[in-house]
């Protein structure tokens, strides 16, 4: 025998579970959720300790990401000590990397790894650049697709960039 479910109990138990849901949500404060984009970046790469890659994240591909969206200095901080040793060479890469209108990883594969060890690591990465038109003629050889031979060091809890090099 089927029992049937009056109107006025269906909606009483809508309006109790809407209620519920709406009291809860309220309970949890924006900052519970929201995680700032620097906090974010920070707790990536401090996850990524002892691998190069935490799921989807790649430190090299993310590197380029940055610098193709226009976040040279956020790219720029991810250069290790050995690369860029003073503010002035971390400027100039920031330069270069602001010439850059668009910045894409096509392939990345590990190099070398009898080479590699806790700290350090080295892959050969295809990469298509396009320059700016104005910064062409200054930074002809990044244009284009290429291959950089790309190492990176875990430096503290992170890992960097260490050398970008045009042959291994």
């Amino acid at each position: 025998m089927k029992k049937k479910i009056s109107i006025p109990v269906l909606i009483l138990f809508f309006l109790i579970t809407s209620f519920l849901s709406i009291f809860l949500f309220s309970c949890i404060s924006e900052n519970d959720i929201k995680v700032s984009e620097p906090e974010l970046k920070e707790k990536i790469i401090e996850d990524e300790i002892g691998s190069t890659q935490i799921g989807d994240f790649d430190s090299i591909r993310y590197f380029f990401e940055l610098i193709d969206q226009g976040k040279t200095n956020e790219a720029a901080d991810l250069l290790d000590s050995s690369l860029a040793p003073d503010s002035n060479t971390k400027q100039q890469w920031k330069s270069t990397f602001d010439g850059f209108e668009s910045a894409e990883v096509i392939s990345k594969e590990p190099f070398n790894e009898q080479s590699w060890t806790d700290n350090y690591q080295v892959y050969k990465v295809t990469l298509n650049i396009q320059i700016k038109p104005e910064r062409l003629q200054e930074l002809i050889n990044w244009d284009g697709q290429s291959i950089r031979w790309i190492s990176i060091i875990k430096s503290g809890n992170a890992w960097k960039i260490g050398t970008i090099a045009t042959g291994p």
